[in-house]
Protein backbone atom coordinates (compact mmCIF):
# COMPACT_ATOMS: atom_id res chain seq x y z
CA UNK A 1 0.00 0.00 0.00
CA UNK A 2 1.18 3.41 -0.72
CA UNK A 3 2.06 6.08 1.67
CA UNK A 4 -0.32 9.14 2.07
CA UNK A 5 -0.03 12.20 4.01
CA UNK A 6 -2.33 11.03 5.93
CA UNK A 7 -0.92 7.75 6.79
CA UNK A 8 2.69 9.94 7.48
CA UNK A 9 0.99 12.18 9.86
CA UNK A 10 -0.23 9.73 12.06
CA UNK A 11 3.32 7.45 11.83
CA UNK A 12 4.98 10.54 12.55
CA UNK A 13 3.70 10.28 16.57
CA UNK A 14 6.19 7.97 16.81
CA UNK A 15 9.83 10.04 17.45
CA UNK A 16 12.01 7.33 15.94
CA UNK A 17 9.70 7.23 12.38
CA UNK A 18 11.38 10.15 11.26
CA UNK A 19 14.68 9.73 12.85
CA UNK A 20 17.70 8.33 11.46
CA UNK A 21 18.47 5.43 13.47
CA UNK A 22 22.11 4.68 13.74
CA UNK A 23 22.10 1.56 13.05
CA UNK A 24 24.83 -1.63 12.20
CA UNK A 25 24.73 -3.01 8.46
CA UNK A 26 23.75 -6.28 9.46
CA UNK A 27 20.52 -4.68 11.73
CA UNK A 28 19.52 -2.75 8.44
CA UNK A 29 19.42 -6.24 6.39
CA UNK A 30 17.64 -7.80 9.25
CA UNK A 31 15.23 -5.58 9.71
CA UNK A 32 11.45 -6.74 8.05
CA UNK A 33 9.74 -4.82 5.54
CA UNK A 34 6.42 -3.41 6.76
CA UNK A 35 2.89 -5.83 6.55
CA UNK A 36 1.11 -3.58 4.57
CA UNK A 37 3.60 0.59 3.64
CA UNK A 38 5.60 -0.05 0.99
CA UNK A 39 9.20 1.40 1.77
CA UNK A 40 8.42 1.06 5.41
CA UNK A 41 10.44 -1.25 7.88
CA UNK A 42 9.26 -2.93 11.26
CA UNK A 43 12.09 -2.71 13.61
CA UNK A 44 10.82 -3.84 16.94
CA UNK A 45 7.91 -2.15 17.81
CA UNK A 46 8.70 1.30 15.62
CA UNK A 47 7.56 1.47 11.82
CA UNK A 48 10.73 3.14 10.89
CA UNK A 49 12.17 4.50 7.07
CA UNK A 50 15.32 6.42 7.62
CA UNK A 51 18.94 5.01 8.92
CA UNK A 52 22.23 6.16 9.22
CA UNK A 53 25.37 3.94 8.46
CA UNK A 54 28.66 4.35 8.92
CA UNK A 55 31.80 2.38 7.06
CA UNK A 56 34.07 2.01 4.48
CA UNK A 57 33.67 2.12 0.93
CA UNK A 58 34.25 -1.27 -1.05
CA UNK A 59 32.63 -0.96 -3.96
CA UNK A 60 31.88 1.83 -6.57
CA UNK A 61 29.48 1.64 -9.65
CA UNK A 62 28.19 4.51 -11.48
CA UNK A 63 25.35 5.10 -14.54
CA UNK A 64 23.31 7.90 -15.71
CA UNK A 65 21.33 7.99 -12.73
CA UNK A 66 23.85 7.55 -10.03
CA UNK A 67 26.40 6.24 -8.05
CA UNK A 68 26.21 3.23 -5.98
CA UNK A 69 28.34 3.04 -3.01
CA UNK A 70 28.59 -0.68 -1.57
CA UNK A 71 29.74 0.33 2.28
CA UNK A 72 31.47 -2.67 4.60
CA UNK A 73 30.90 -2.23 8.29
CA UNK A 74 32.35 -5.42 9.45
CA UNK A 75 29.22 -6.79 10.10
CA UNK A 76 27.95 -7.20 6.58
CA UNK A 77 27.88 -4.84 2.67
CA UNK A 78 25.00 -2.47 1.95
CA UNK A 79 24.82 -0.73 -1.35
CA UNK A 80 24.21 2.87 -0.82
CA UNK A 81 22.77 4.65 -3.78
CA UNK A 82 22.65 8.47 -4.74
CA UNK A 83 20.66 9.98 -7.52
CA UNK A 84 22.31 12.50 -9.32
CA UNK A 85 18.99 14.84 -9.71
CA UNK A 86 18.96 15.14 -5.72
CA UNK A 87 22.60 17.30 -6.27
CA UNK A 88 24.30 18.91 -9.16
CA UNK A 89 27.31 18.07 -7.83
CA UNK A 90 28.22 14.29 -7.82
CA UNK A 91 30.05 12.06 -4.72
CA UNK A 92 33.70 12.73 -4.31
CA UNK A 93 34.01 9.62 -2.59
CA UNK A 94 36.36 6.92 -3.59
CA UNK A 95 37.43 3.35 -2.13
CA UNK A 96 38.71 2.84 1.66
CA UNK A 97 37.36 5.92 2.15
CA UNK A 98 35.16 6.44 5.54
CA UNK A 99 32.02 7.60 5.51
CA UNK A 100 28.67 8.30 7.34
CA UNK A 101 25.45 8.15 4.87
CA UNK A 102 22.01 9.02 6.42
CA UNK A 103 19.00 7.84 4.08
CA UNK A 104 15.50 5.84 3.35
CA UNK A 105 15.69 2.24 3.66
CA UNK A 106 14.52 0.79 0.44
CA UNK A 107 14.32 -2.72 -1.36
CA UNK A 108 15.53 -3.21 -4.67
CA UNK A 109 15.02 -6.48 -6.53
CA UNK A 110 14.85 -8.33 -2.93
CA UNK A 111 18.02 -6.59 -2.15
CA UNK A 112 18.15 -4.24 0.84
CA UNK A 113 19.66 -0.92 0.48
CA UNK A 114 19.94 3.24 1.10
CA UNK A 115 19.02 5.93 -0.63
CA UNK A 116 21.49 8.77 0.25
CA UNK A 117 19.83 11.78 1.38
CA UNK A 118 23.06 12.79 3.62
CA UNK A 119 26.99 11.84 3.16
CA UNK A 120 30.01 12.65 4.98
CA UNK A 121 33.20 11.64 4.84
CA UNK A 122 34.51 10.98 8.07
CA UNK A 123 37.99 9.83 9.88
CA UNK A 124 38.43 6.13 10.45
CA UNK A 125 37.56 6.18 14.32
CA UNK A 126 34.21 7.53 13.55
CA UNK A 127 33.35 3.90 12.95
CA UNK A 128 33.95 2.73 16.35
CA UNK A 129 32.00 5.70 17.32
CA UNK A 130 28.91 4.75 15.65
CA UNK A 131 29.49 0.61 16.60
CA UNK A 132 29.29 1.84 20.02
CA UNK A 133 26.48 4.60 19.93
CA UNK A 134 24.42 2.15 17.87
CA UNK A 135 25.34 -1.01 20.01
CA UNK A 136 23.87 1.39 23.14
CA UNK A 137 21.02 2.76 21.58
CA UNK A 138 19.81 -0.82 20.86
CA UNK A 139 18.28 -0.69 24.41
CA UNK A 140 16.19 2.09 23.75
CA UNK A 141 15.21 0.91 19.94
CA UNK A 142 13.97 -2.47 21.75
CA UNK A 143 11.66 -0.43 24.71
CA UNK A 144 7.72 -1.81 24.37
CA UNK A 145 5.90 1.02 22.02
CA UNK A 146 2.42 1.46 20.63
CA UNK A 147 1.62 4.08 18.84
CA UNK A 148 -1.55 6.38 20.22
CA UNK A 149 -5.08 5.88 18.35
CA UNK A 150 -6.63 8.71 16.73
CA UNK A 151 -9.66 9.79 17.75
CA UNK A 152 -12.63 8.52 14.95
CA UNK A 153 -13.45 12.89 14.72
CA UNK A 154 -9.84 13.81 14.47
CA UNK A 155 -9.35 16.08 11.54
CA UNK A 156 -6.87 13.60 10.13
CA UNK A 157 -9.49 11.66 9.04
CA UNK A 158 -11.98 13.65 8.43
CA UNK A 159 -10.11 15.96 6.22
CA UNK A 160 -9.72 15.47 2.28
CA UNK A 161 -5.76 15.02 1.53
CA UNK A 162 -5.42 18.74 0.36
CA UNK A 163 -2.34 17.60 -1.91
CA UNK A 164 -4.53 15.21 -3.29
CA UNK A 165 -6.90 17.68 -3.74
CA UNK A 166 -4.61 20.28 -5.88
CA UNK A 167 -2.96 17.45 -8.23
CA UNK A 168 -7.01 16.41 -9.44
CA UNK A 169 -7.54 20.28 -9.73
CA UNK A 170 -4.13 20.48 -11.78
CA UNK A 171 -5.48 17.65 -14.00
CA UNK A 172 -8.82 19.05 -14.31
CA UNK A 173 -7.52 22.19 -15.60
CA UNK A 174 -5.95 20.27 -18.58
CA UNK A 175 -9.03 17.68 -19.42
CA UNK A 176 -7.69 16.94 -22.79
CA UNK A 177 -3.66 16.57 -22.23
CA UNK A 178 -1.71 13.30 -21.32
CA UNK A 179 1.68 14.41 -19.46
CA UNK A 180 4.52 12.27 -18.00
CA UNK A 181 4.73 11.98 -14.50
CA UNK A 182 7.84 13.50 -14.85
CA UNK A 183 6.36 16.83 -16.04
CA UNK A 184 3.26 16.82 -13.37
CA UNK A 185 6.37 17.37 -10.51
CA UNK A 186 7.30 20.16 -12.70
CA UNK A 187 4.80 22.17 -11.64
CA UNK A 188 5.97 24.92 -9.53
CA UNK A 189 2.61 25.69 -7.52
CA UNK A 190 2.94 21.58 -6.73
CA UNK A 191 6.25 21.55 -5.90
CA UNK A 192 5.79 24.28 -3.30
CA UNK A 193 2.72 22.75 -1.84
CA UNK A 194 3.82 19.34 -1.29
CA UNK A 195 7.53 20.96 -0.08
CA UNK A 196 5.03 22.82 2.54
CA UNK A 197 3.22 19.48 3.85
CA UNK A 198 6.28 17.29 3.84
CA UNK A 199 8.07 20.09 5.62
CA UNK A 200 4.97 19.99 8.35
CA UNK A 201 5.24 16.31 8.87
CA UNK A 202 8.90 15.51 8.28
CA UNK A 203 11.42 15.37 11.42
CA UNK A 204 14.93 16.21 9.43
CA UNK A 205 14.16 18.20 6.22
CA UNK A 206 12.62 17.44 2.88
CA UNK A 207 14.67 15.83 -0.05
CA UNK A 208 13.83 15.27 -3.69
CA UNK A 209 13.02 11.70 -3.16
CA UNK A 210 10.46 12.36 -0.61
CA UNK A 211 8.62 14.82 -2.98
CA UNK A 212 8.59 12.60 -5.97
CA UNK A 213 7.53 9.52 -3.40
CA UNK A 214 4.57 12.04 -2.52
CA UNK A 215 3.67 12.40 -6.52
CA UNK A 216 4.02 8.87 -7.12
CA UNK A 217 1.93 7.69 -4.82
CA UNK A 218 -0.64 10.66 -4.83
CA UNK A 219 -0.78 9.62 -8.79
CA UNK A 220 -1.81 6.31 -7.99
CA UNK A 221 -4.41 7.41 -5.48
CA UNK A 222 -6.13 9.35 -8.10
CA UNK A 223 -5.97 6.25 -10.76
CA UNK A 224 -7.55 4.04 -8.11
CA UNK A 225 -9.77 6.57 -7.34
CA UNK A 226 -11.31 6.66 -11.03
CA UNK A 227 -9.94 10.17 -11.84
CA UNK A 228 -6.90 9.71 -13.52
CA UNK A 229 -6.46 6.71 -16.48
CA UNK A 230 -3.01 5.34 -17.73
CA UNK A 231 -2.19 6.84 -21.30
CA UNK A 232 0.59 4.65 -22.21
CA UNK A 233 2.64 1.52 -21.06
CA UNK A 234 3.47 0.80 -17.15
CA UNK A 235 6.85 2.08 -17.99
CA UNK A 236 5.83 5.44 -19.80
CA UNK A 237 4.02 6.82 -16.51
CA UNK A 238 1.69 8.75 -18.93
CA UNK A 239 -1.88 9.68 -17.39
CA UNK A 240 -4.70 11.87 -18.51
CA UNK A 241 -7.82 12.73 -16.73
CA UNK A 242 -11.05 10.01 -16.49
CA UNK A 243 -14.30 11.37 -16.22
CA UNK A 244 -17.01 9.68 -14.20
CA UNK A 245 -19.15 9.13 -17.50
CA UNK A 246 -16.20 7.32 -19.15
CA UNK A 247 -16.70 5.21 -15.83
CA UNK A 248 -20.25 4.34 -16.28
CA UNK A 249 -19.58 3.97 -20.30
CA UNK A 250 -17.25 0.97 -19.65
CA UNK A 251 -19.56 -0.41 -16.82
CA UNK A 252 -22.33 -0.58 -19.05
CA UNK A 253 -20.00 -1.69 -22.27
CA UNK A 254 -19.18 -4.96 -20.12
CA UNK A 255 -22.54 -5.84 -19.33
CA UNK A 256 -23.43 -4.95 -23.00
CA UNK A 257 -20.61 -7.50 -24.69
CA UNK A 258 -22.06 -10.34 -21.67
CA UNK A 259 -25.64 -9.87 -22.83
CA UNK A 260 -24.03 -10.46 -25.87
CA UNK A 261 -22.67 -13.42 -25.85
CA UNK A 262 -25.51 -14.59 -23.18
CA UNK A 263 -29.40 -14.93 -23.02
CA UNK A 264 -29.84 -11.09 -22.28
CA UNK A 265 -32.70 -11.88 -19.56
CA UNK A 266 -29.27 -13.08 -17.30
CA UNK A 267 -27.92 -10.88 -14.99
CA UNK A 268 -24.95 -9.91 -14.40
CA UNK A 269 -22.80 -10.67 -10.55
CA UNK A 270 -20.98 -7.90 -9.06
CA UNK A 271 -17.77 -9.43 -9.01
CA UNK A 272 -17.32 -10.18 -12.34
CA UNK A 273 -18.08 -6.69 -13.71
CA UNK A 274 -15.34 -5.76 -11.30
CA UNK A 275 -13.16 -8.49 -12.75
CA UNK A 276 -14.02 -7.52 -16.26
CA UNK A 277 -13.71 -3.96 -15.68
CA UNK A 278 -9.88 -4.11 -14.87
CA UNK A 279 -8.89 -5.97 -18.27
CA UNK A 280 -9.39 -3.03 -19.81
CA UNK A 281 -5.92 -0.53 -19.77
CA UNK A 282 -7.85 2.54 -18.85
CA UNK A 283 -9.73 0.75 -15.99
CA UNK A 284 -6.60 -1.38 -14.59
CA UNK A 285 -6.06 0.30 -11.43
CA UNK A 286 -9.43 1.58 -9.97
CA UNK A 287 -10.25 -0.49 -7.03
CA UNK A 288 -13.29 -1.81 -5.93
CA UNK A 289 -15.09 0.42 -3.77
CA UNK A 290 -14.67 2.75 -7.23
CA UNK A 291 -16.54 0.66 -9.09
CA UNK A 292 -19.36 -0.43 -6.74
CA UNK A 293 -19.81 3.76 -6.67
CA UNK A 294 -20.23 3.57 -10.24
CA UNK A 295 -22.54 0.84 -10.15
CA UNK A 296 -24.59 2.52 -7.40
CA UNK A 297 -25.12 6.04 -9.21
CA UNK A 298 -25.99 3.99 -12.21
CA UNK A 299 -28.63 2.22 -9.92
CA UNK A 300 -29.68 5.57 -8.63
CA UNK A 301 -29.83 7.48 -12.37
CA UNK A 302 -32.59 4.21 -13.36
CA UNK A 303 -29.81 2.67 -15.67
CA UNK A 304 -29.37 -0.11 -14.19
CA UNK A 305 -31.48 -2.45 -11.56
CA UNK A 306 -30.88 -5.03 -9.61
CA UNK A 307 -32.16 -8.10 -10.30
CA UNK A 308 -31.18 -10.09 -7.43
CA UNK A 309 -28.49 -9.93 -4.95
CA UNK A 310 -25.67 -7.72 -6.35
CA UNK A 311 -27.09 -9.09 -9.78
CA UNK A 312 -27.30 -6.41 -12.27
CA UNK A 313 -29.25 -5.64 -15.56
CA UNK A 314 -29.88 -2.82 -18.16
CA UNK A 315 -33.32 -0.93 -17.82
CA UNK A 316 -34.46 -1.11 -21.21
Amino acid sequence: MELTLKDITYLNQDPLFNTPLKLLIRNVIDISPHKEFKDLYQHYDHIVRYAEVCGVIVGIEQNYYGHTYTVDDSTGLLDCHYWKLMDSEPLAFNLSQTVRLRGKLSDYREKRQLIIDDKELVENMEESVHWVEALHLDKYYRKSYMLPSLPESSDIQSEEDPFESALLAYWRKHPDDVYSFAEVCQDPDLVELAHKLLSEVSGWGVTEHDLVELFSSTTKALARAGYLAPAGSSESNLYRLMTPKELEKGVLKIINEICELMDRNVGIRKNYIIERFRKYPAFCFVEDSTIISIIKSLLEQSVLYESDYNVYKIVV
